[in-house]
């Protein structure tokens, strides 16, 4: 059952995805709400899924592995089995640091986090490429990213799917 956000719910989630080292005492300071009442707020959103872990971002000029791909796959076979066979594979490649599932083109986008080319070349590309279900591979380098998303965001989607008594669906 889908948990109905109110306004409260979502200035929760926009803050945590700004901040998500805010004390609960911060939070219940900026909200005007009890942060025994915070705690069990998360709770459901955690319980709910709306609220999926908490993540440090990190700044790819500051770590070893700076550059970052786009890789596009496409597969022989969309066969559930081999499917899960495949996504199975590519759990042993460390250098993944996202997957989708995805239409149109290819079968699967990646982004690759890698130290260097040669990373690229003998860590990820040809092993992707040595799997037996793989059609081929497109790999697009990313030098920076245009957009990244915003704390913002978060309000403009859950005003889209308010109903008329103000509760998200």
């Amino acid at each position: 059952m889908a948990l109905n956000l109110d306004e409260k719910d979502i200035q929760i989630l926009m803050w945590l995805q700004q901040n998500s080292r805010i004390s609960l005492t911060e939070l219940s300071d900026i909200l005007h709400i009890p942060a025994a009442d915070i705690v069990e707020r998360m709770k459901k959103l955690e319980v709910d899924e709306y609220l999926k872990g908490y993540a440090t971002v990190l700044s790819r000029s500051k770590i070893e592995k700076k550059l970052l791909f786009i890789a596009g796959i496409r597969l022989y076979s969309n066969k559930d089995e081999h499917v899960w066979a495949f996504r199975k594979e590519i759990e042993g490649i460390p250098q993944i640091v996202n997957s989708y599932r995805v239409n149109g083109c290819f079968d699967f986008l990646f982004h690759i986090l890698l130290s260097d080319m040669y990373d690229f070349h003998r860590n990820v590309a040809s092993k992707l490429m040595d799997m037996e279900n793989v059609v081929s591979m497109r790999s697009f380098y990313i030098p920076n990213e245009a957009r990244e998303v915003e704390r913002n965001q978060l309000n403009d989607i859950f005003n889209s799917n308010k109903t008329d008594n103000g509760l998200i669906n």
